[in-house]
């Protein structure tokens, strides 16, 4: 099969939803399909080898990258949706694959079936609402993907007609497997536990608790991989006295496997109010964080904070302890159990690569995306240009649970 997938992300970029993007066309092309991918060209004059080396991707796909000037503001996404229906004219997938739905609409409007993904609610009201409702009554809308239950159910609610059209899929990674070709990036203090967090740094991330977190554990160090310049610089100099917190600033999501095989236990302290970059809106019903996954390919205990779509992946003292977001004393009896009982600790490890395994790569997550359709073996050539699977997508409802 021929697909195309549209992208709203720089690639590349340092946001995580430009590595659910090259991820998802990896898993696409890992099942036999041909990739093409349509994203707005970042103003740095990296070549397709070096992209791909930035986000670990072995297997290659096409990459075609589109000028956007100003993008993403709206005079740059029409220039961007303009030459993406230009290049999904010629090429003529089987399929459009996308989170960015304005392009898709504008694929649709061109005979071409398409799957929208979405990772928040969708607009209901306004000129962007109007346009999503468009997208969402086109026969052309084959399916629509979720990342969570509680996310499948805000839409399920809100357009119905899209019901049966709902797929559950989860976010993914990788495996994180053994390299020992590498000394590990972190240096290791008089046997000292380590404790990591990878991600990014905005308010309701974690950080306003971790001060306290690491005074409370002084036995253990606490290494922070990611964060944008401003925003690390911004917690050092807060963060300044506490002697056992490290800061590694930004790694390519290459680098990442790097960073989880040599930490001891990781760590995703989200407070109630989840900001999305900039510090704005709240998130926090919602995220479906890629650490998480990341943390259970690795193989290491996962101390993570309790909020209704994390549970939705991991089972408190299954696989993870999960502990209320403001608890300190909660935290940190938390890894003091993991220092004091090594077997349980392994227990839990053990038990989210176990799950992780065969559900949650990238491949996984594509097959069940694509799970049920099947497309004609030549492009159509007449002007509708569509490729309808089994007829209407009519067996695409893969809802909960995953």
């Amino acid at each position: 099969m021929n697909i195309s997938y549209v992208s709203s992300s720089w690639i590349p970029s340092k946001y995580a939803n430009s590595v659910n993007v090259m991820k998802m066309c990896q898993g696409f092309s890992r099942l036999g399909h041909r990739v093409e991918l349509h994203t707005p060209r970042s103003e740095g004059a990296e070549t397709d080898p070096e992209i791909f080396s930035y986000y670990g991707i072995s297997d290659r796909y096409i990459l075609r990258r589109h000028v956007a000037p100003g993008y993403p503001s709206t005079p740059g996404r029409i220039i961007y949706a303009l030459g993406c229906a230009r290049g999904l004219w010629k090429s003529a997938p089987h399929l459009v694959y996308g989170r960015d739905w304005p392009t898709l609409l504008m694929a649709a409007n061109l005979g071409l079936g398409v799957i929208l993904e979405l990772h928040a609610p969708a607009p209901e009201s306004g000129t962007k609402g109007s346009l999503f409702k468009r997208l969402v009554q086109s026969k052309r809308l084959i399916r629509l993907v979720v990342n969570s239950e509680h996310l499948y159910s805000n839409v399920a609610d809100s357009f119905p007609q899209v019901r049966e059209r709902l797929v559950l899929a989860r976010n993914g990674a990788d495996p994180v497997r053994p390299d020992d070709s590498q000394p590990p990036p972190i240096a290791r203090r008089d046997k000292r536990m380590t404790v990591g967090y990878i991600g990014h740094l905005y308010p309701g991330r974690g950080m306003e608790i971790l001060g306290d977190f690491a005074r409370r554990c002084d036995w253990s160090d606490f290494h922070v991989v990611g964060g944008w310049p401003d925003d690390v610089a911004l917690w050092k100099d807060r963060l300044k006295d506490e002697p056992n917190i490290f800061f590694h600033g930004h790694v390519a999501p290459s680098e990442v496997p790097r960073y989880l095989r040599a930490l001891d236990v990781l760590i995703a302290p989200y407070q109630p109010v989840v900001t999305l970059h900039g510090g704005v809106g709240d998130n926090s019903q919602w995220v479906c964080p890629l650490k998480l996954f990341d943390y259970m390919a690795a193989g290491k205990p996962i101390i993570c904070s309790d909020h209704p779509v994390i549970r939705e992946t991991v089972e408190h003292e299954q696989d993870a302890l999960i502990c209320a977001p403001t608890d300190l004393v909660a935290w940190a009896a938390a890894l003091t159990r993991l220092r004091d009982n090594p077997e349980f600790a392994a227990v839990i490890a053990r038990n989210a690569l176990d799950k992780f395994t065969g559900r949650y790569s990238w491949e996984a997550r594509a097959e069940r995306v694509l799970d049920g359709l099947s497309f004609a073996a030549t492009p159509a050539t007449d002007s509708s240009r569509s490729r309808y699977p089994n007829g209407n997508g009519s067996q695409a409802r893969r809802g909960p649970p995953s």
